[in-house]
């Protein structure tokens, strides 16, 4: 995983391992109290980059909890661009989530 090419900017000096975030993202006209840990979070300049790691999670529950992961960064970062990734540990396999599927991912969770 560490060596794989997509990943490079989540394993550089300005990545951080097992970050603790927290706030409220809205779902459904309701604010969602967020207490959540992120494997890997990289803070560039323009950029912040999500990944969670995965070895057997079903797809749905942890497009959900991207989800909400996305939408709190987008929250704590409003001048950067937030993207998310996936990755099954098992391969590896590296799944970029796009914005639409996350915001749909999120409203599904009403």
């Amino acid at each position: 995983v560490i060596a794989h090419p997509e990943l490079a900017e989540v394993f550089s000096p300005q990545a951080r391992a097992e970050v603790d975030i927290s706030g409220e993202v809205a779902v459904a006209g309701k604010n969602l109290k967020v207490l959540g840990r992120v494997d890997r979070l990289a803070v560039l300049e323009r950029e912040v980059i999500l990944v969670d790691f995965k070895t057997g999670s079903p797809r749905n529950q942890a497009l959900g909890q991207m989800a909400i992961y996305h939408a709190l960064l987008r929250q704590i970062y409003p001048h950067h661009r937030v993207r998310a990734a996936l990755v099954w540990t098992v391969g590896p396999d590296v799944v970029w989530l796009d914005d639409e599927t996350l915001r749909v991912a999120l409203s599904l969770l009403a």
